[in-house]
């Protein structure tokens, strides 16, 4: 609800706060809730490696998002190596797991 100003003010801080709680609880959506703020500096200091630590979360949960998220951080090397090759396996599981874009992302790279 912070996140999206919806029935309280927007507060991306409060929003984080939030997320990390029922992130670390093991809520899929929180954990890549929490790992995309992470990833922009949204109500957080800007973390690569702290988004990665919760995509990997998500993603051990099958969610296609997180999928997708850590092939995008294998392709551009955000807080990881490049690695093409771990790029398309992410994007290949995302895509099985219903991801429109994993699969887009999955036919794009060679």
């Amino acid at each position: 609800m912070y996140f999206k100003g919806k029935g309280v003010k927007k507060d991306y801080q409060k929003a984080s706060v939030w997320y990390l709680k029922a992130a670390n609880q093991g809520d899929v959506n929180a954990q890549v809730n929490i790992g995309n703020m992470y990833t922009f500096g949204i109500g957080v200091k800007k973390d690569q490696h702290k988004a990665l630590k919760w995509f990997q979360k998500a993603a051990e949960q099958g969610d296609p998002d997180a999928l997708l998220n850590l092939g995008i951080s294998y392709i551009n090397g955000a807080g990881v190596n490049k690695n093409r090759d771990k790029a398309k396996q992410m994007f290949k599981k995302s895509c099985a797991a219903g991801s429109q874009k994993g699969c887009d992302y999955f036919q794009r790279v060679k």
